[in-house]
């Protein structure tokens, strides 16, 4: 629980930047076939295991006065045993029962039964099974070295043990040897962000990588990698969304590192904003705000394009002039991302805020600036909501309790830190 005052906020946000991405982004270079560029320094602690990792394996690491670069090693295929070595010894281990199991043979539906299912195969023709000492089945599950059977697949199942850098090592291995194939994880990764960092590196670098599920990845060997173009820093947008946001409702707060061309911006935020008349400024270190704030502008927005931002457009919605239609709000939308609307509007009711709707699936938002304030808000752990509570407080004549947010601490354990850097206070 924490107790949020109204402040004035002003000054550079600087959001989490994530570093996995540039570490994925970082090994990938090393077996481009010409020179990366990278936007910003190498001289970070996370980057030092990675740097030493990249040279063992041939590649040149360059600090240039205007960012950095990395060579590429001369021979690919010994980096990449070195880069993965790791990921390689592992690899037997991550292989999912299910890369064993034949398909079931097909039965003629004529027939009730299978004598062969019902008594089974004559002694003569069963196989010879391999026991080891103690009578386990010691037969091999496949011939040759674990990554020449993953490259053999055209689907992959791994387990819940592979990790981050296993995946990236089975992604990459298809990528440089022309192989396609769809990767199964047995479970969702437990981070997320992480596992995006590995398919947007890729992705960044020429490879053709698409998360197409939270449990599954799809790859073409058919875009090879390619060298020359620039990685961006990537800052984690669940910290600069709700920073863009101080700025579309009048305050002076920038935010750092926040390139519109990153792999990780949100696209549609930016665009709804900039449909509703607010302007996006971006200098060349990714310093970016938006201005014109006063002159925001009621417009039509469709529920389903919104994802995970559409919290944060439903509160910018309350601080417009005018009326604003949000349609398209099906039960897969509130499901998406765990009712985080619904609950956003029931927060913004007890606030002073007035939405109205006239049919199924369509809500009015009537644009109000200033909120009554004094109540106490549920957040339902979750971030989203808790972030837009934050900042309807600060569009509040009074302070506000903001009530079952412990979701914010593990989604971005400094997040508070960050608030009190321009000028927020909570207690």
């Amino acid at each position: 629980m924490k107790f949020v005052y109204q402040t004035k906020l002003s000054g550079m946000l600087e959001p989490p930047s994530i570093d996995s991405y540039r570490i994925c982004a970082m090994k990938i270079a090393a077996l481009c076939p010409g020179r990366t560029f990278f936007k910003g320094s190498f001289i970070k602690d996370p980057f030092r295991e990675t740097l030493g990792l990249i040279r063992r394996a041939g590649a040149n690491a360059l600090e240039r006065s205007n960012g950095s670069a990395i060579d590429p090693a001369p021979n690919r295929e010994n980096a990449f045993k070195i880069l993965f070595a790791d990921a390689l010894t592992e690899l037997d281990g991550i292989l999912d029962d299910r890369n064993f199991k034949e398909e079931p043979e097909e039965t003629d539906n004529d027939i009730g039964f299978s004598l062969d299912a019902l008594l089974g195969k004559p002694v003569e023709e069963q196989e010879e099974e391999t026991l080891d000492e103690e009578g386990e089945n010691n037969v091999p599950r496949y011939e040759g070295e674990a990554l020449d059977f993953v490259l053999s697949r055209d689907i992959l199942y791994l387990n819940g043990e592979a990790t981050e850098d296993d995946i990236l090592a089975v992604i990459t291995a298809n990528i440089i040897n022309g192989h396609s194939q769809v990767v199964k994880l047995s479970l969702p990764s437990e981070n997320a962000l992480a596992l995006k960092s590995c398919v947007e590196a890729v992705k960044t670098l020429g490879g053709a990588a698409e998360l197409t599920g939270p449990q599954e990845i799809t790859v073409s060997g058919d875009s090879p990698l390619k060298g020359g173009c620039t990685v961006l820093p990537a800052s984690d947008w669940r910290i600069v969304i709700p920073g863009l946001c101080c700025s579309a409702i009048g305050f002076g707060v920038g935010v750092k590192d926040t390139f519109s061309q990153s792999p990780f911006a949100d696209g549609v935020f930016l665009k709804i904003l900039s449909d509703m008349k607010l302007n996006y400024v971006q200098d060349e270190d990714g310093n970016a705000a938006f201005i014109n704030s006063s002159s925001k502008a009621p417009i039509r927005i469709d529920a389903e394009a919104c994802g995970d931002c559409l919290p944060y457009i439903l509160f910018i919605a309350t601080q417009t002039d005018g009326v604003t239609e949000i349609y398209n709000i099906t039960e897969e939308v509130l499901e998406s991302n765990n009712h985080a609307l619904y609950y956003t509007v029931a927060e913004l009711n007890k606030l002073g805020a007035e939405f109205t709707s006239r049919c199924k699936g369509s809500m009015f938002v009537i644009g109000k600036s200033t909120f009554d304030g004094g109540v106490r808000i549920d957040c339902h752990n979750n971030y989203a909501v808790a972030a837009v509570a934050v900042l309807a407080t600060l569009c509040s004549k009074k302070a506000n309790v903001v009530d079952n947010c412990e979701a914010v601490e593990w989604v971005c354990p400094e997040f508070w830190h960050l608030f009190k850097s321009i000028g927020g206070f909570a207690e």
